[in-house]
């Protein structure tokens, strides 16, 4: 079916700036996302060196949750519990006497400094947050969370305040996790990482990519916390706590299937099939052009969002009558027919064009994000970028699909944490029913499932010499993150 001949020559811009937003959300511009990532860069490669005791599991196995079970969760809608707190935060945060600073570099203070004067200082400021951090709790324990975005009214535009406000809080219990285990109080540690996992699940259910990020950086620092209590003395077995946790971690599928929504939520006219069919108006062809270039995204080279009107439509105008007759040919080339192709005008194939190419762009990134990682290509980004190197005629690329494929990793690089970290509590256990003795292969454990890696779909490497004991994935050409995990254990009975 030809667009229909109301479209201006603008369209153009519109497709680029569609295209743009597509990709928006699973980019790391905005800048809660960007503090997501650095915090966390150095997080995904493991090489760490840890002190552990055997442990067996405790008598009753699912005593330790790190999500809230039904029995401790209440009916209700968590997001209003949440912006209330939120809002309180930024409050509590403004009161004279209160060093944020003190609190978020508690995690850099050793266990020894903790029980010290850091510690007493720490647990004065937390003193002050005790309301704000009971009633995040209290969120996290109801059993919905609808956060009611405009996302289906405003796309890309829908503001996000609450994804910066949870990672904000999440550093403050981070603080008090880290707190009670250096002074030996498990249960309260295992309390406020409960908080943290059933938050973070929440976060996740905002439907967009930015939240997905910020609700997997919170996951790894409470991957850290978890590791950083398996050295406690006494420490609990946290094998069945760390297998009752959902696999996937955090769900993708409906997230990737929004993303490709926002395309059309973020533009005045929302009906997807007006829009594949050209039935819409020229009055919302130019809202939409303006829509898209006013977002804080790059839509192209040369940057038309500084650009007079007039100088914009010149940069498209020139674009479209150096490209119409290549857009002519592709779409021949997709079975259009000769005749109706030819009575199109220069802005019409164009934007014919390059709205099918959007199309086989967004579909053929999105097929492979729905298989298991070890059944993906390695680079699927990278196949995308050879095979769709035209770009808009405003210089705009297809897809950010390196942005959207690193957030996808990133989920798989938290499940194989957990899976080495439950491999762990494996090996604690068996040594703790055998008089200390550890396994000489993993094979060797009865007791539980050893997982494998999740990621390659391979057994973790063991070594063990005498009371040390290396678990690991080498990153490889095999491994589809490019990215190990290495721990060290050295167990003292």
């Amino acid at each position: 079916m030809r667009p229909n001949r109301g479209l201006l020559i603008v369209g153009a811009v519109l497709v680029a700036g569609a295209v743009a937003l597509a990709s928006y959300a699973a980019r790391p511009d905005a800048a809660t996302a960007q503090q997501a990532e650095q915090s966390e860069a150095g997080a995904w490669q493991i090489d760490r060196e840890m002190t552990v005791q055997p442990a067996a599991a405790p008598r009753r196995a699912l005593k330790h949750r790190l999500l809230p079970p039904a029995l401790d969760r209440q009916r209700g809608n968590a997001a209003a519990l949440y912006r209330e707190a939120f809002e309180a935060l930024e409050g509590a945060e403004e009161e004279p006497g209160f060093d944020r600073e003190a609190l978020l570099n508690v995690p850099d203070h050793s266990m020894e400094q903790l029980r010290g004067e850091a510690g007493d200082e720490a647990h004065e400021l937390l003193e002050r947050l005790e309301p704000i951090l009971s009633q995040v709790a209290d969120a996290s324990r109801r059993d919905t969370c609808d956060w009611a975005l405009p996302t289906r009214e405003k796309g890309i535009l829908s503001r996000l305040e609450a994804v910066a406000s949870s990672r904000a809080v999440t550093k403050y219990f981070n603080a008090r996790i880290r707190l009670a285990i250096a002074e030996g109080r498990a249960e309260h540690a295992m309390d406020d990482v409960q908080t943290v996992v059933a938050m973070a699940d929440h976060i996740n259910k905002k439907d967009t990519l930015v939240s997905s990020l910020v609700a997997m950086a919170n996951f790894g620092l409470l991957l850290d916390h978890l590791a950083t209590m398996l050295e406690m003395p006494e420490a609990p077995n946290l094998y069945w706590a760390l297998s009752t946790l959902p696999s996937p971690l955090l769900s993708m599928r409906d997230l990737l299937e929004f993303e490709e929504g926002m395309l059309f939520w973020s533009l005045p006219e929302r009906d997807i099939q007006a829009w594949r069919d050209g039935n819409v108006s020229v009055e919302t062809v130019i809202e939409s052009m303006e829509t898209a270039l006013e977002l804080p995204i790059d839509i192209g080279a040369p940057r038309l969002e500084g650009l007079p009107r007039g100088q914009r439509r010149w940069h498209v105008i020139r674009g479209i009558v150096q490209t119409h007759e290549r857009a002519r040919e592709k779409l021949r080339e997709r079975g259009w027919d000769k005749e109706e192709v030819e009575k199109l005008d220069m802005h019409e194939a164009v934007v014919a064009y390059q709205v099918a190419v959007i199309e086989e762009v967004r579909d053929d990134f999105m097929k492979w994000q729905y298989l298991p990682l070890e059944e993906r290509p390695l680079d699927v980004a990278g196949r995308i970028e050879d095979r769709y190197a035209e770009k808009h005629p405003v210089g705009v690329g297809l897809l950010d699909a390196e942005g959207l494929e690193s957030v996808m990793h990133r989920s798989y690089q938290l499940i194989r944490r957990i899976a080495i970290l439950r491999t762990v509590e494996a090996v604690r256990l068996h040594a703790a029913g055998h008089g200390g003795a550890l396994p000489r292969t993993l094979e060797e454990i009865g007791e539980v499932p050893v997982p494998d890696d999740p990621v390659t779909g391979e057994p973790f490497t063991y070594q063990r010499e005498g009371e040390t004991v290396v678990i690991a994935t080498e990153p490889d050409e095999a491994d589809p993150l490019g990215k190990g995990v290495r721990l060290t254990l050295h167990f003292n009975h």
